[in-house]
């Protein structure tokens, strides 16, 4: 893991460039968030590839949004999911993590992404190779993704 980014828009819509990067990016949307991806409505979790293009990202007033940035190939040990499938694309979280699962009762090294919502407080804590069963999604006031 590279860094926790954390943006929060209370002014006016944003358009922001993003230039190639080598990064992969898991993307939390909070507070019912929304934001464009080259023109494409993203309304859910995320994960952002590498790029070998300028992207363009706009992020409309009352955006809340937390990302998890990774090393390139950072989350090939958690995820099964090609970086050709990744490259200059974003793909539903959801959709990564159900090609990921391996069967139950077969553990393995991964890392935890626990985001709690407590009154007005967010918090986002990360841990590395957790040994655990297959990955679950659990929709609470605490989400807890397992990767």
């Amino acid at each position: 893991m590279e860094r926790i980014w954390i943006l929060e828009n209370n002014g006016e819509s944003v358009n922001v460039m993003i230039p190639p990067n080598q990064y992969i990016n898991i993307i939390f949307l909070l507070d019912n968030s929304s934001y464009l991806h080259n023109n494409y409505l993203i309304q859910t979790p995320q994960i952002e590839g590498i790029t070998l293009q300028t992207t363009c990202l706009k992020y409309p007033s009352g955006s809340k949004i937390i990302g998890v940035r990774f090393y390139p190939y950072g989350v090939a040990s958690f995820m099964n999911v090609s970086g050709k499938k990744l490259l200059n694309n974003t793909i539903r979280l959801s959709q990564v993590i159900e090609q990921s699962a391996k069967p139950a009762g077969k553990p393995r090294n991964t890392t935890h992404i626990f985001l709690a919502k407590n009154k007005n407080k967010k918090i986002l804590v990360s841990s590395k190779n957790v040994a655990i069963f297959a990955p679950q999604i659990k929709e609470t006031n605490l989400l807890c993704i397992y990767l």
